[in-house]
């Protein structure tokens, strides 16, 4: 497997997603909301159902993970394609049941692994609050194995022959000098993050308000004296059917955002697998076959295993 170095800035990155949307954003968007409700309505409906035993809705969550994860990566990847996307290609992963299930309990379990490396950080920053700041410096490592093993289902949707353990080996060595790029590239849309924000903390501010009125108490009394009253009774203001419809409604503007993001990192996996090129991108992402180029149609001829 060869080995291919990111260099394309990332604003040439963002820019390739957008071209990727281009005229698609709405198909874009029924796709992220449908993985996000068939991942986590069910969960929630499970929870109420199974109150007294909350690890059905986590084992729920665990066993369509990887199969949504997969089935949204290639929609992903046959939208930037253009390779006739469809929403229920987010269900597609169901096909490979037992490859993204494996590939998604290996990944939680090497990030887990790394991150255990902050719990003797948290227990001394607990007796030591000076060492606090430096603590936060021990979940570093838990960042980049998540970064190391963020290809793996990129790559399991563009070879469905490769085994679970085989994506996320490939994953680790596809991220080799990539990994400082994939995390600027996601650290760019920070702004957009911040900005799709706002509707959940304006929502969650108004709900505050109302809630400190109930109990009829000033607001720093709310938030101060009576803390665990206040957050009591904060968590129970809204019934369990408005509880979801607080979640979808905080959740909606995140939509454009991660469509938006996630096309732009669908971006960084093409040019990491080698299927875009430095010097050969055109607007419409595409790649420019040299020999095709410079003779025969003049065609922009695309590299093996792309769909033509």
């Amino acid at each position: 497997m060869d080995q291919f170095i990111v260099t394309e800035k990332c604003s040439m990155l963002r820019m390739l997603g957008r071209e990727a949307l281009r005229g698609r954003w709405m198909l874009a968007f029924a796709a992220v909301i449908l993985y996000t409700l068939a991942t986590y309505v069910p969960s929630f409906a499970l929870e109420q159902i199974f109150s007294n035993a909350p690890m059905v809705s986590a084992i729920y969550q665990i066993i369509v993970a990887g199969p949504l994860t997969l089935g949204y990566s290639i929609f992903l990847l046959s939208l930037f394609r253009n390779d006739w996307p469809t929403v229920g290609q987010v269900f597609y992963g169901f096909e490979r049941f037992g490859k993204s299930l494996g590939a998604m309990l290996l990944i939680v379990l090497f990030v887990t692994l790394w991150s255990l490396l902050i719990v003797p950080g948290v227990l001394l920053a607990s007796n030591v609050p000076f060492f606090t700041p430096f603590a936060l410096l021990l979940a570093i490592p838990a960042i980049i194995a998540s970064i190391r093993y963020s290809q793996a289902f990129f790559i399991l949707a563009d070879h469905p022959e490769t085994g679970a353990r085989e994506c996320v080996a490939k994953s680790k060595w596809m991220m080799q000098g990539n990994k400082l790029k994939y995390f600027f590239l996601v650290m760019s849309f920070i702004g957009w993050a911040l900005l799709a924000s706002i509707p959940a903390f304006a929502l969650g501010f108004a709900t505050a308000m109302r809630v400190v009125d109930s109990m009829d108490l000033s607001v720093m009394e709310g938030f101060g004296q009576y803390y665990g009253e206040f957050m009591l009774a904060y968590s129970t203001y809204y019934s369990p059917i408005g509880q979801l419809g607080y979640s979808i409604a905080t959740s909606v503007a995140y939509v454009p955002f991660m469509v938006y993001m996630m096309a732009s990192l669908t971006a960084f996996y093409e040019m990491a697998a080698g299927n875009l090129r430095p010097g050969y991108i055109m607007s419409t992402a595409e790649v420019i076959d040299t020999a095709g180029a410079a003779g025969g149609n003049g065609k922009p001829e695309k590299p093996d295993g792309w769909p033509r």
